[in-house]
């Protein structure tokens, strides 16, 4: 007999460990949907931001980076050839100049300065010169960046709401909707936005 109620009692608890893996492994994202509350608040949240940087950006000329890193990730992608900027990991580069793959663009192959590997040279024939609108060149390039810079703010929130709850990932996600350095940074095509989210990510656990 008590051979059997420790049978009944191991196959009820695995029943219980079973019953709790679902809970266990429910993603961040499934826990999120049971909050309905929280997560209108991190859309508006995140919303605030990508406003605010969309609209920054759009009045900020080119900075004197961009100008070489924005052509040197449209060559990665699009030649595989990694001669331009090489004093910088290309994949910050490529992801700005992810949306430039599906446009028509001049990438200024004929040119000496692409031969010779000139970044600074390179980097204002390729928008410049007339071979491609600038503007519009630099528009999707930053798009880009506000993209990765929600990733960036999502990471925040989960990160402090696993530590802490709903309240600190609001808060903390709440900073960097209203961050001026961020605002900023996330609105280039630079590599400083991506160096603070893949840090982040690789220190998330």
């Amino acid at each position: 007999m008590a051979l059997e109620e420790t049978d009944v009692a191991s196959g009820k608890k695995e029943k219980s460990r079973r019953a709790a893996r679902p809970a266990a492994a429910a993603g961040p994202l499934a826990r999120l949907m049971r909050a309905p509350w929280l997560a209108p608040r991190v859309v508006l949240l995140l919303g605030i931001f990508a406003l605010q940087a969309i609209t920054s950006m759009a009045q900020k000329s080119s900075t004197s980076d961009e100008s070489a890193h924005l052509p040197a990730g449209w060559t990665c992608l699009a030649t595989g050839d990694y001669r331009m900027n090489p004093e910088h990991p290309p994949l910050a580069k490529m992801i700005a100049a992810l949306p430039l793959m599906f446009m028509k663009i001049n990438g200024a192959l004929d040119t000496d300065e692409w031969r010779d590997g000139k970044e600074w040279g390179y980097g204002w024939d390729f928008p410049y010169t007339g071979r491609n609108d600038d503007a519009t060149l630099l528009f999707w390039g930053r798009f880009s960046m506000v993209i990765l810079s929600l990733c960036l703010g999502l990471l925040m929130f989960f990160w402090a709401r696993k530590l802490y709850g709903n309240a600190a990932g609001l808060f903390a996600l709440f900073l960097f909707a209203f961050s001026p350095n961020l605002i900023a940074h996330g609105s280039l095509a630079n590599t400083d936005l991506p160096i603070a989210f893949f840090m982040a990510l690789s220190l998330r656990r």
